[in-house]
């Protein structure tokens, strides 16, 4: 499998991701980004409430978006919707 196929810009050449190779770099920037957010601590503490721990080092993709999913609908599920007078209103109003 070829990760990088060449691409020509400006006259120089570039080293372009395969499709595949951006997809993953996708799903790694994903969990990058929960890391930031959340912590790396209380990421791995909601990986492992899940069972995403195993899927989270996965080879397979589809199993570490099966992670994503869980640790996500996990987060989304436990914070409770903010009230009305504390939503932001637009000025258009």
């Amino acid at each position: 499998m070829r990760i990088y196929s060449a691409a020509r810009t400006r006259g120089k050449e570039h080293p372009k991701l395969s499709q595949d190779a951006q997809i993953d770099e996708e799903i790694a920037t994903i969990f990058r980004m929960l890391a930031d957010t959340m912590g790396t601590e209380r990421l791995v503490i909601q990986a492992g409430k899940m069972n995403a721990m195993a899927l989270m080092r996965s080879e397979d993709r589809r199993e570490r978006v099966l992670a994503l999913m869980r640790i996500l609908r996990r987060i989304r599920c436990s914070r409770p919707h903010p009230r009305r007078q504390s939503c932001p209103r637009s000025s258009r109003g």
